[in-house]
């Protein structure tokens, strides 16, 4: 299998288990093993609050809470593109009047 030129294996251990993931060069290791950390971290604190069910069950529920947190990020995000752009436009128009 080729390998991408700027790339560089990195190890991460979730649920006892060791993956071993293609990364670009540069941060993108240290990224992916802080990312798998906090993956690990909510997996663990599932387990904590609810000790009988399996791992896979506290996987899921990790993943769905990380999601979450992605989803409602995007939206403050887009929001704040969607008011920026609005903003933009309006002081564009109030330029190009004063302009003229």
């Amino acid at each position: 299998m080729n390998e991408p030129a700027n790339s560089q294996s990195v190890d991460i251990v979730l649920l006892d288990r060791t993956f071993t993931l293609r990364v670009r060069d540069g941060e993108a290791a240290e990224v992916t093993q802080r990312v798998a950390a906090e993956v690990q971290a909510r997996i663990d604190q599932f387990m904590d609050a609810h000790p009988r069910q399996p791992e896979l069950t506290a996987a899921l529920f990790a993943a769905l809470g990380l999601a979450e947190e992605l989803y409602d990020e995007r939206r403050g995000h887009q929001h704040t593109r969607d008011v920026t752009d609005q903003e933009a436009t309006r002081l564009a128009e109030a330029l190009e009047q004063a302009l003229r």
